[in-house]
């Protein structure tokens, strides 16, 4: 008899079950836990806590040369421009309290 295979890929990790092996809401936990049921080692970054987390998006033009200023400043600090708009901006909220 040939049974049917369900393939999952999850953190591009590939599992193969027997679809008898999945009852009714296991596949959920069969997507979060290992073929022996364990839970899987989290892959990446650990996260944050909820009050560091940069969640929220502010955008903004500016001139050429405040452009190339920002730049030349990320440049001397090895630094990308989102971080140093980011330090600026942190300075400038900080003397506002």
């Amino acid at each position: 008899m040939l049974r049917t295979k369900i393939i999952t890929e999850y953190t591009g990790i590939v599992n193969v079950a027997s679809r008898n092996d999945l009852r009714s809401g296991d596949e959920e936990k069969f997507l979060r836990h290992g073929e022996n049921g364990r839970a899987r080692q989290r892959l990446g970054r650990p996260p944050k806590p909820p009050h560091e987390v940069r969640s929220e998006r502010v955008v903004s033009f500016v001139t050429p040369v405040e452009f190339e200023t920002l730049m030349r400043v990320a440049d001397d600090r090895g630094l990308s421009v989102s971080a140093v708009i980011h330090l600026v901006l942190s300075a400038a909220l900080a003397e506002e309290d």
